[in-house]
């Protein structure tokens, strides 16, 4: 693992993120608590759901 972290988002949500200057989360990541990454390897199924 190199180190590096993914998050699947929207360009919407990621242009909010960036005009704010931090990504508060998706619904989804406020539901379950967390926000919700990947890894490198997990990409291929975490965007397949």
């Amino acid at each position: 693992m190199d180190g590096t972290i993914y998050k699947v988002t929207s360009r919407a949500a990621l242009a909010e993120a960036k005009a704010k200057g931090r990504f508060e989360g998706s619904a989804d990541d406020a539901r379950d608590g967390f926000i919700h990454l990947s890894a490198a390897d997990q990409l291929e199924g975490t965007l397949a759901e």
